[in-house]
C-alpha cells in the first residue's frame, strides 16, 4: 500500500517538474450507463464532447468533457448501423461518419443518432476498401481512408466522390491539421516515421522518429506538430516537423490506476485550447479511461491557417456554378455543366 502510494506521488512530481504537461481529468469508461468495454478508438468535437466507438457494443458513445453520457447512437439495441467499427471522426456541419472494418463502408449519422447514408465501392473497384484500418477528416470535410490491405490512402471529398489514392507501407495510423496536410505514421524495419501529404496526395516530406518502441496513433496540432502515442512507452511523445523531440513524454508506465499512468496507452487526440496550450486525450485500453492533459508551449507558435475555399463541390454550389458533374485531376477541375459543355478551371479561372 505505502509502495503503491510512493509510485503515485512519484508520478505527480514527475509530471510536475516539466512545467509544461498538467493533468486535467480522467473520465471513467466503466462507469458509463451500459459501460463501454471495448473502445477502439474515439474523436472529440470542438466544445470538447467525447465520441467513443464501443465495439463490443457496436456504438458510438457520445460524453461530454466531464464524463457524463450525452446519448448513444444507435438508440436502440435493435439497431445495427455497424458490424466492426474502427474509427470514428465528425464533419464540420456535425455530422458523424464512421469507418466500419467488416462492411469495408463509411456509415454516416446524424449528430442526433439518425443514419444519413454510407459510402464504398464494390469489391474490385479502384475506391473500394480492402482492409481500412483508420481515417481523417480536413477541414473542409474531404475525408482519407488508411487501409492497410490495399497499402493506400484513398481520398474522397465532401459529397463522397472518390478523388485518388497513393502507395504507402506498413501503415499505422493517420492524422491531418488545419492546412489540409495529411500524416501517416507508418513503419519501417525496426523504426518509425511519418510522412507528410498534401490535400491532393502529394508527399512533402519525411520525417524520422526517435524513441519509440511501439506506436499505434499519431495525432497533429494546430502548429505543424504532432504526438505520438506509444503503449509500450506509457504515454506519448511531441514532434516537431524535425522529428525532434519537444519537453517530456506525456504519461508514465504503470501496472496500477493514477494520473498520468497508463499500461496500454492506444490512442491519442489532440485538441486546440489557446495558441499556447494543446489539450490531449489519451485513451488506455487496458485500465479503460481517457486522461487529459494540458500541454504548454515554452516558443512562440505561429498558429497553421486553414487555405481558402478554391475548388470542391462546396465551392462550386457557393458560387452556384451549375454543374452536372465533376471531378479533380493534376491541380486541374473538369466540369460538366447542365448542357453537357466541359469546363475546365484552375484553382477559380477557367482556362478552357
Amino acid at each position: 500500500m505505502i509502495a503503491a502510494f510512493l509510485f503515485l506521488l512519484f508520478s505527480s512530481l514527475l509530471l510536475a517538474q516539466t512545467n509544461e504537461v498538467t493533468y486535467e481529468r480522467t473520465i471513467e469508461l466503466d462507469n458509463q450507463i451500459g459501460s463501454i468495454e471495448q473502445a477502439t478508438n474515439f474523436s472529440t468535437d470542438n466544445i470538447y464532447n467525447f465520441y467513443l466507438l464501443d465495439n463490443n457494443n457496436n456504438k458510438v458513445v457520445v460524453l461530454n468533457q466531464d464524463g457524463n453520457l450525452i446519448r448513444m447512437i444507435p438508440e436502440f439495441a435493435n439497431a445495427e448501423f455497424y458490424d466492426d467499427p474502427a474509427a470514428v471522426h465528425l464533419f464540420s456541419d456535425g455530422r458523424i461518419a464512421v469507418l466500419d472494418k467488416a462492411l469495408k463502408k463509411i456509415v454516416i449519422v446524424k449528430n442526433k443518432g439518425d443514419l444519413i447514408n454510407s459510402i464504398g465501392s464494390e469489391s474490385g473497384e479502384v475506391s473500394s476498401f480492402d482492409n481500412p484500418i483508420d481515417m481523417v477528416i480536413d477541414p473542409y470535410d474531404n475525408f482519407y481512408i488508411l487501409d492497410a490491405g490495399k497499402q493506400q490512402i484513398l481520398k474522397f471529398n465532401n459529397s463522397g466522390l472518390f478523388r485518388g489514392a497513393v502507395g504507402i507501407v506498413n501503415p499505422i495510423a493517420l492524422s491531418t491539421d488545419l492546412a489540409q496536410n495529411i500524416y501517416l505514421l507508418f513503419q519501417i524495419d525496426d523504426t518509425y516515421a511519418v510522412q507528410v501529404f498534401d490535400s491532393e496526395l502529394q508527399l512533402k516530406t519525411r520525417i524520422e522518429l526517435k524513441g519509440l518502441l511501439e506506436p499505434t496513433d499519431i495525432a497533429a496540432n494546430y502548429y505543424g506538430e504532432f504526438y505520438v502515442v506509444d503503449p509500450e512507452l506509457g504515454g506519448a511523445i511531441k514532434y516537431n516537423t524535425k522529428g525532434e523531440i519537444i519537453g517530456s513524454r506525456i504519461g508514465l508506465k504503470s501496472d496500477s490506476k493514477g494520473r498520468g499512468n497508463f499500461a496500454d496507452a492506444s490512442r491519442i487526440v489532440c485538441s486546440y485550447f489557446d495558441d499556447k496550450l494543446d489539450l490531449v486525450s489519451i485513451y488506455d485500453y487496458e485500465f479503460n479511461y481517457i486522461q487529459v492533459f494540458k500541454v504548454k508551449a515554452d516558443y512562440e507558435r505561429n498558429k497553421i491557417e486553414t487555405p481558402p475555399l478554391t475548388f470542391d463541390v462546396r465551392y462550386l454550389k457557393k458560387q452556384k456554378l451549375p454543374f452536372k458533374d465533376f471531378y479533380a485531376k493534376n491541380n486541374l477541375y473538369y466540369i460538366v455543366t447542365p448542357d453537357n459543355t466541359l469546363e475546365i478551371y484552375k484553382d477559380s479561372s477557367k482556362i478552357y
